[in-house]
């Protein structure tokens, strides 16, 4: 991660060719490989208790995949707050829209995250609980101004979900998607610190299927 911004352009035909590979091996169910690791993923990573989810006004979903994130809020963590999801890759877009779209509390957006303007808005709490997996040419950039961009619509904290470098050895069907990202999350995090304003890190590393690794690491404001 570069410690200055960058002019760096994510190529977002790449990252749509990653998901598409990603849906022709493992199925299309909310952008995981079944919905019940979805929700399983989805509750490892929303149980910090800076996530005071019954007090949030916004949320913004960073890589929304099939918009389950709302309904899992909604259902299991009294979220009751504006929820805006952006997706790039389109047939993820197409199915939140169709079975969410018409809930009053949503927003869905198609469009790769750091080209869109979202203006002077701001959100208590983002999420990106896959668009770090994707990987780019240069990744550190990459992931620079995605953090950069993160923080400045943040109020109250970001989390972000990564696969781990050091203890991970993706199961064979991951094998056969390209441009899976690994990262070195010590260091990852050391930068993130460097460059922003965080008052506090937590972080909590989990398996799902032995021995990959991921991790989701809460930033606080």
């Amino acid at each position: 991660m570069s410690d200055r911004h960058s002019s760096f352009k994510p190529d977002a035909r790449r990252i749509e060719k990653f998901y598409q590979n990603y849906v022709d091996v493992m199925g299309q169910t909310s952008g995981w490989s079944s919905p019940e690791r979805a929700y399983k993923v989805y509750e490892i990573c929303s149980k910090s208790p800076a996530q005071t989810w019954s007090t949030f006004d916004s949320v913004l979903d960073v890589g929304s995949g099939e918009g389950e994130f709302f309904n899992f809020l909604k259902e299991r963590r009294d979220f009751s707050g504006k929820y805006t999801g952006i997706e790039v890759f389109k047939p993820f877009y197409e199915t939140s829209v169709e079975r969410y779209g018409d809930h009053p509390d949503t927003e869905w957006i198609y469009g790769e995250f750091l080209g869109h303007d979202f203006g002077d808005r701001q959100f208590d709490w983002l999420m990106a609980l896959g668009t770090f997996s994707s990987r780019q040419d240069h990744q550190e950039e990459y992931d620079f101004q995605l953090c950069q961009k993160m923080f400045s619509l943040a109020k109250k904290g970001v989390s972000i979900y990564l696969n781990d470098l050091h203890n991970s050895s993706p199961p064979e069907r991951l094998k056969k998607v390209p441009d899976i990202c690994l990262h070195d999350i010590p260091r990852f995090i050391e930068k993130v610190e460097k460059n922003f304003p965080v008052s506090q890190t937590q972080t909590l590393s989990f398996s799902l299927n032995p021995p990959a690794s991921m991790a989701i690491v809460h930033f606080l404001l």
